[in-house]
């Protein structure tokens, strides 16, 4: 409508409609797929078979880390998960709330329920807006079924224990190698009242619990070859106090 308004670095034409491009997503699955950050994301979702899932009506909120975020897990991370399904969509459907959640409606301290079944909690203050401790670096990118939020870390479910130490007192456990292909050892140590926890949990990253594993001593051997390569919690237990560390098995 207004044309050649000359600037020192360029020229301005006015028009009477906004352009929108043709290759705008049209579902959370289409941003994923479409980003140059989100590879490891992509190859995630597209391995679990969560493609056809997030181009349907939702609508959906994701969470979606960025490939520096999936770089900082511990080395063989992402290819364990790859090799372990039911833990890798255990794992994104954690980044998933079946509902659309802009930025504009999330309050400080709020617990949003994820497709998994378990809630992250938004944390604001004047650092910016987290996801568990996951910060959004990028809000509301909309499709036609939902809301991505780009964040800087990958979210993790806590099983049925806690992957936190609860108490400050509690047992520890240190594992390695970590990655591991055949043989890990576990070094225990007591807690602040000297005893010793009576065994070793390994559970699933679903919270299914595989082995428990008497201790008699406060460093041994085990045998993970014959674990199926993935993801696991390994967890002790001692007074109601619970301490769980990640073991990856290549």
């Amino acid at each position: 409508t207004v044309a050649d308004l000359e600037a020192d670095n360029g020229v301005v034409h006015v028009i009477d409609a906004v352009m929108i491009p043709s290759s705008l997503p049209s579902t959370v699955a289409d941003i994923i797929i479409n980003s140059n950050s989100h590879n490891t994301l992509e190859a995630a979702v597209v391995a679990a078979g969560l493609v056809e899932t997030l181009q349907s009506p939702g609508p959906f909120t994701v969470f979606a880390p960025t490939d520096a975020a999936f770089a900082a897990l511990p080395a063989g991370t992402v290819e364990a998960l790859l090799a372990d399904i039911p833990a890798l969509t255990n794992i994104l459907l954690y980044h998933v709330v079946g509902s659309k959640a802009k930025s504009s409606s999330l309050s400080n301290g709020q617990k949003i329920i994820t497709v998994q079944g378990k809630p992250v909690t938004v944390t604001i203050n004047e650092n910016g807006v987290f996801i568990n401790n996951a910060k959004v670096t990028v809000a509301d990118l909309e499709a036609d079924n939902g809301v991505v939020h780009v964040i800087d870390a990958v979210l993790i479910p806590e099983t049925t224990t806690s992957v936190r130490d609860l108490d400050k007192g509690s047992a520890k456990v240190n594992i390695y190698p970590n990655p591991a292909s055949s043989v890990v050892k576990f070094d225990l140590k007591p807690a602040s009242d000297n005893t010793l926890v009576s065994y070793v949990r390994i559970a699933k990253m679903d919270g299914k619990i595989l082995i428990d594993i008497p201790v008699k001593e406060s460093q041994f051997t085990y045998n993970v070859d014959k674990l199926a390569p993935g993801m696991y919690f390994v967890s002790v237990k001692q007074n109601n106090k619970v301490t769980t560390e990640k073991l990856i098995v290549k």
